[in-house]
């Protein structure tokens, strides 16, 4: 299980606890520690930069010459092999010497035998979600120069094994509530806790079957009418690209961030498509269905 330190630090202060410090808590409390990873920005030698001129590479159907402006009193050649940008926008650039997540040095070198003094970056590059497909086109006001990481959180992941019998630390809230009790450090507000608007309730007859009740003795469900399907707010794609998860949509990453935030399971179904209710029942031999993921 990936755990997120920011994501941690909603619900327990974590200030003056180190990586180290924190994986050798978890790692004496039983839970082991598989690795961590540093995510985001953590250099000031990725800065915003301004494309100033655009030449195709001889010989290259899909390479170009850039001429950026990064902020250095003159312009610096880097070859890039993105579409998506045009003369005039400002994009992230890596110069020699900066370390992106994942360990890779930016180094000066040559592509089809042309001089690149760097690399443009994409938001993958930098360990965010992609905004769009190629270089990541920040807005215009951002100051040529300027320190992606000065508007760019960084954040730590824990790589954690939970073992069956800790079924409760598989959540951040969980693991909050561990570390709680492991430093002594009061937790924040319950997430779960908060009050929220009375909603009708009503049996839900024919509409929920329970066809394996000594797996299943309760199935709830809710509806919710005037969804709007589109993308996710960017706080909530960045906790779960965070711990590993591709965003999807509104309506299903919110089902993914609850999973992870309290450990309770959700799905949602679209009740447009939804004929004769919902069964729950064991899966019958043979039986093939479709994922998110096909």
């Amino acid at each position: 299980m990936n755990v997120s330190l920011n994501w941690l630090s909603s619900y327990i202060d974590l200030a003056g606890l180190g990586t180290r410090e924190m994986a050798d808590m978890l790692t004496f409390a039983g839970i082991e520690v598989e690795g961590t990873q540093e995510r985001g920005v953590t250099t000031d030698l990725v800065v915003v930069a301004q494309v100033m001129e655009k030449t195709p590479v001889e010989g290259s159907d899909h390479l170009n010459v850039c001429m950026v402006d990064a902020g250095e009193g003159s312009l610096r050649q880097i070859v890039c092999g993105a579409q998506n940008y045009k003369v005039g926008d400002k994009v992230p650039c890596a110069l020699p010497g900066a370390v992106l997540p994942g360990g890779w040095e930016i180094k000066e070198g040559k592509l089809r035998g042309v001089d690149s003094r760097g690399m443009l970056c994409s938001a993958s590059e930098l360990g965010l979600p992609d905004k769009e497909h190629g270089l990541w086109i920040l807005p215009q006001d951002y100051v040529i120069g300027t320190p992606v990481r000065s508007f760019v959180e960084t954040d730590t992941i824990f790589e954690l094994e939970i073992t069956p019998n800790r079924p409760d630390l598989l959540s951040h809230w969980g693991m909050a509530r561990e570390l709680a009790g492991i430093t002594g450090r009061s937790l924040k507000e319950d997430p779960a806790a908060a009050p929220t608007a009375a909603a009708e309730t009503k049996p839900a007859g024919d509409f929920i079957t329970l066809s394996a009740p000594e797996l299943c003795p309760l199935y709830t469900a809710t509806r919710i009418s005037g969804v709007k399907i589109g993308p996710s707010p960017e706080w909530l794609a960045n906790r779960l690209v965070a711990i590993g998860l591709r965003p999807i949509n509104n309506v299903v990453d919110i089902t993914n961030y609850c999973l992870f935030e309290l450990g309770h399971p959700l799905h949602a179904f679209d009740a447009s498509k939804i004929t004769g209710g919902l069964n729950i029942r064991r899966a019958e031999e043979g039986e093939q269905f479709t994922s998110l993921m096909d």
